[in-house]
């Protein structure tokens, strides 16, 4: 923990990771299976803990990609919190912020996703 800041820092890559340990949780192509990823017990017991840490505090997640609409966070993490009714920004270099829904709108071209 930072005194300084009140932060603190717990590493959740084993279940909300973008590169999964077990190999049958890629397609073929080597590119992680979301969809798949989605189910696991690891992935849902990191979602539990990040809305355990959200009931009383703001939570950051922190991957080594800029754009939020090249990472898993939204592809993924995101896509869950947001159908959990938690409300998620993505912040950019720049410092601005950038809500779920504007950056998914990106992804798919403005396309609605009907499943």
């Amino acid at each position: 923990m930072s005194a300084r800041h009140g932060t603190r820092y717990g590493f959740q890559g084993d279940g909300l990771g973008g590169r999964p340990r077990n190999p049958e949780l890629f397609l073929p192509n080597g590119k992680p299976d979301y969809d798949r990823m989605r189910n696991e017990g690891t992935y849902h017991r990191g979602i539990t803990c990040v809305q355990d840490l959200a009931r009383d505090h703001r939570v950051g997640l922190l991957c080594s990609e800029e754009d939020p609409a090249a990472c898993h966070r939204t592809l993924l993490i995101a896509r869950t919190l947001t159908d959990l009714g938690h409300r998620v920004l993505h912040i950019r270099h720049d410092g601005t912020t950038e809500n779920q829904d504007h950056v998914m709108r990106r992804v798919t071209g403005g396309q609605l996703i009907l499943f």
